[in-house]
């Protein structure tokens, strides 16, 4: 085997400086060169760390992950992870120190750039820069070949095994991304609401559009990904790679097709039960999710208003009114009058607004009391709903004032009984 130059230039990398100088970078098996392993086509590499042993040179470990380079060698090529690039430094003034471990050397640099600089130095500092001797440390290309060299000889067949555990990455990966394919490509489940009508007035021409909506988005796969490995054997390190990437696309297997589902309700009508599936579902699969209606609210269905009018007229042609929450008085006599206060009942519950001395002219009109909802808001009566509460319940209002008119006190009241299935939208919709 040939020897190369120590102080060699190292180009690019181990092989090319090999060629440039007539050397092989290879372990010398022996082997005919036509019938060795062609390690060209490896993507997926092995490391090796190079150690020097009672026994010699020898890899003591293996990976295939390449962080904490020194002392690391690739075994595809053989080329050494650490850098070898040449570094100048001065003795004594400054420090240059081999690392054999590395093939790294520190030797004098007598090269005419280094010397000139050396003489210059000199003669600037009157002589004492003449004690700064120019080194470098270099790497030791031929140590560093037949320590390699001598180690890849102790692993008969280790191309083949590279070439298989690249083999074997190469099909998990096909593998991880047959999976993936096979994922996207699932269908969704068909998810149907079945509606429970509990409370008797679910008409789904009107109200389907109310109902929760469920969507299903496809599920993200586990990540393949496999954690780096190391083995003091090279074949133990494409087993352990093997296991631990067949463990990870069983996990990805068994999430192919999952779909997660999203339950919505938007503002809405209908008072609803229902269990929005917690576990994905299955590509493809039917599923049926039950909708339980309890009750509707009619009070934010625009198809359906309530606006009760109490009214009232005496003798005296004075006429009460509540309508649109306020209750309103008209003097339709020839006299005026004064009105004292005015009362508004709901649900049994009086409520009297004293001291208005409101005085209202023959022929005219004025509202005695204004924004009355926060005592009985129409609206509130319409939710809720259930088809027995529409057919049997019905809401009380009264109306009343007491007012002077010709010397006279005079009280007018009037108390109407409103019932809900006499509202025309309900009569409408439901043919009670």
């Amino acid at each position: 085997m040939s020897r190369c130059n120590s102080h060699s230039a190292i180009a690019g990398s181990l092989v090319a400086a090999a060629i440039l100088s007539g050397c092989s970078a290879t372990p010398d098996t022996g082997n005919n060169s036509s019938s060795a392993p062609d390690l060209s086509g490896i993507t997926h590499h092995v490391y090796a760390h190079l150690e020097k042993t009672d026994d010699g040179y020898a890899f003591t470990e293996f990976r295939n992950y390449s962080s904490n380079t020194e002392g690391w060698v690739n075994l595809t090529d053989l080329q050494p992870l650490w850098s070898t690039k040449s570094t100048d430094c001065s003795e004594p003034l400054g420090e240059c120190e081999s690392n054999s471990d590395l093939f790294m050397e520190a030797g004098m640099n007598l090269s005419a750039g280094r010397s000139a600089g050396y003489l210059f130095l000199g003669v600037f500092t009157g002589g004492i820069g003449l004690f700064a001797v120019p080194m470098e440390v270099t790497f030791d290309q031929d140590a560093y070949l037949d320590a390699v060299n001598e180690a890849a000889g102790k692993l008969p067949g280790y191309k083949e095994e590279l070439l298989h555990y690249n083999k074997v990455v190469t099909s998990k990966n096909a593998a991880a991304s047959q999976i993936e394919e096979k994922h996207q490509r699932s269908e969704a489940p068909v998810i149907t609401a079945r509606v429970k009508d509990e409370s008797g007035l679910y008409i789904p021409k009107l109200f389907a559009s109310s109902l929760p909506t469920f969507t299903s988005e496809l599920a993200e796969l586990p990540v393949y990904f496999v954690p780096g490995q190391s083995a003091e054997v090279l074949p133990l390190l494409t087993h352990k790679f093997e296991v631990a990437a067949n463990q990870r696309l069983s996990d990805m297997e068994a999430k192919i097709g999952r779909y997660e589902v999203e339950c919505t309700e938007e503002q809405s009508i209908l008072w609803v039960g229902y269990r929005c599936p917690k576990e994905p579902l299955k590509a493809g699969e039917p599923h049926d999710i039950s909708v339980s209606i309890y009750n509707i609210d009619f009070d934010a269905y625009s198809g359906v208003s309530f606006d009760p009018v109490v009214a009232e007229r005496n003798d005296d042609n004075v006429e009460v009114i509540y309508v649109n929450d306020q209750i309103r008085v008209r003097n339709l006599s020839d006299r005026y009058i004064k009105v004292r206060n005015a009362t508004f009942a709901y649900a049994g519950d009086l409520r009297t607004f004293t001291n208005l001395d409101t005085v209202v002219p023959p022929g005219a009109k004025d509202w005695l009391v204004r924004d009355l909802d926060d005592v009985f808001d129409p609206k509130s009566e319409l939710a809720d709903l259930t088809m027995d509460r529409l057919k049997t319940e019905s809401v009380r209002l009264g109306v009343g004032i007491e007012y002077e008119v010709a010397g006279r006190v005079e009280s007018l009241f009037k108390r109407d009984t409103f019932e809900l299935a006499d509202i025309d939208a309900f009569e409408k919709l439901y043919g009670i």
